[in-house]
């Protein structure tokens, strides 16, 4: 289990949270982060977004574009990765370990 530091668990959350500002498309279900550091030095994160259907080739580079600002904002990360999934309501997404969640979008609750 790599679970981040509190100082970079903050810097990380607070540096993707600018990054998204305006770059949140109305197919986005969730977004999620997780780092990664080795001796108390972040040294990569990993993105992933859940989308309700296939998204365009316009918000995928949106996102990138995101990606990269965070990148910026710590110049000895030496691994980014992103992740673009599907995943149609109702059906609800899981979790990974240590994923911080930086945007989870509003779905009422329906009953079968």
């Amino acid at each position: 289990m790599n679970q981040l530091s509190n100082e970079n668990r903050i810097r990380l959350l607070l540096s993707a949270q600018r990054a998204l500002l305006g770059a949140i498309t109305p197919k986005i279900r969730a977004v999620y982060l997780k780092g990664f550091e080795v001796e108390g030095n972040l040294t990569g994160f990993a993105l992933r977004v859940y989308f309700e259907s296939v998204p365009t080739e316009e918000e995928e580079e949106i996102l990138r574009i995101a990606t990269t600002e965070i990148v910026s904002d710590f110049p000895q990360v030496l691994t980014c990765d992103e992740e673009f999934l599907v995943l149609a309501p109702p059906k609800i997404w899981i979790s990974g370990e240590n994923e911080i969640p930086i945007y989870i979008r509003y779905e009422p609750f329906e009953e079968e």
